[in-house]
């Protein structure tokens, strides 16, 4: 079976390597079953007034690293050559990958629909390029309708190749989507087929807001890293004399990482044998770092900044408890990558864990409730022992591990 993979956000590049990594493992479980699997990645950086506004010091995000002699080739190829210049191959664990780098042009990017309208643009013809170059799909898998499910649900009657669309977006319930892409949407769901989301509260959420007939989406949990799945369990006694509480995720509001500091302190008033580590960068780090501060737990509580998938097993194993306190997650990826290397976990309600934790594995608390956190936090500083580490491992891999989801995308796959 030939597969193309397209994601809404970029395909693992270099200066991003986490961005597209859910779709990366699954294109290399697909592939390496025996099928041709490919992907096209699409990212729109550059318009006509923010490289203009860089030729008079104006700079953003994507032209503050341009020296002069860049910006000027970069003015030229968009501006005389914006399909020529937009197409770039590689090949990526021995996927074949077409990344488009578009243009702008006069269109506003902020608005919704002028970013659906160059993802349509140069969809179709990085579509026409890929079958030209490495022949037609059987099956086009895109991830989130915005934008990659939208244009390729049109392209794929084009080209007369079925779409499946899995859904991993929180936009939808953050509020992030104005009425007129929420009607497109509307329109879209109503109209196709093939949709999946990788929890059952998104599909619940989903069905509400567009109302959806029930069982119109169906689930597509997320896949667990092979990389982490392979890695043998290793299990011994815990020399630190420390209960370790741990904590990766972006810093970020959304993350819950003031409230996890705060239920710490709570925890640690009278206990001098825990400590907590947290793994990420983000917009809230100087906060967060004056919240230990202020609490006095600088002592105990450490940010180590982002880690490599290699440091993150390394983390697992040596922690006794993991810890997620965000506000809203779709699935939950870390939540399993915990569990494989056989750590119990406390989470929050949050709409994707409660298809993971059970009395089994974990704690589930409300968000945002710093109490009933540090009161989760104390029952696993008594009771992480208490967990068998092989099965904690064993049933999350049965579940989420890359042979369940294989068979799972497979049988989907024949569907269509």
């Amino acid at each position: 079976m030939h597969i193309l993979i397209i994601p809404s956000e970029e395909y693992v590049p270099e200066y991003a390597p986490m961005a597209g990594i859910f779709q990366h493992d699954q294109a290399k479980i697909i592939q390496q079953k025996g099928h041709q699997v490919g992907v096209l990645s699409f990212t729109f950086k550059y318009s006509f007034s923010s490289l203009l506004n860089a030729l008079i010091g104006k700079k953003n995000k994507h032209t503050k690293n341009l020296g002069i002699v860049a910006l000027l080739t970069t003015i030229i190829k968009k501006m005389f050559t914006p399909f020529q210049s937009a197409f770039h191959y590689e090949i990526k664990d021995q996927i074949d990958v077409i990344r488009c780098d578009g243009f702008w042009g006069g269109k506003k990017s902020n608005l919704p629909l002028s970013k659906y309208e160059v993802w349509m643009k140069y969809g179709d013809i990085a579509l026409s390029i890929y079958i030209e170059k490495y022949g037609k799909p059987d099956l086009i898998h895109a991830h989130n309708m915005i934008y990659a499910g939208l244009c390729f649900i049109e392209l794929g009657q084009k080209y007369n190749i079925p779409v499946v669309i899995t859904e991993h977006s929180s936009q939808y319930i953050m509020g992030e989507v104005n009425n007129e892409l929420k009607l497109k949407l509307s329109n879209t769901f109503n109209a196709s087929n093939n949709f999946y989301a990788v929890s059952p509260e998104l599909i619940k959420q989903l069905e509400q807001q567009f109302s959806l007939p029930i069982n119109k989406i169906k689930w597509l949990p997320n896949v667990l890293d092979d990389f982490i799945e392979s890695k043998p369990l290793t299990i011994g006694k815990n020399q630190r004399q420390k209960v370790r509480f741990l904590n990766i995720a972006n810093l970020i509001k959304l993350k819950g990482q003031a409230e996890l500091i705060k239920a710490f302190a709570k925890l640690s008033k009278d206990k001098d044998n825990i400590e907590l580590i947290i793994a990420g960068e983000g917009e809230l780090k100087e906060k967060l770092i004056h919240l230990i501060d202020t609490l006095h737990l600088n002592d105990k509580v450490k940010l180590i900044g982002l880690i490599s998938r290699e440091e993150v097993i390394n983390q697992l194993d040596n922690c006794d408890v993991f810890v997620l306190p965000s506000h809203y997650e779709t699935f939950g990826v870390v939540l399993i990558e915990a569990l494989s290397r056989g750590v119990p976990v406390v989470s929050t309600y949050c709409g994707g864990p409660e298809c993971i934790v059970n009395d089994s594995n974990g704690i589930l608390v409300q968000p945002k409730n710093v109490d009933e956190l540090a009161q989760a936090m104390l029952k696993m500083y008594h009771e992480h022992n208490n967990y068998n580490k092989e099965q904690l491992r064993e049933s999350v891999i049965n579940l989420y591990g890359k042979e369940a989801f294989y068979k799972r995308i497979m049988e989907i796959y024949k569907s269509v």
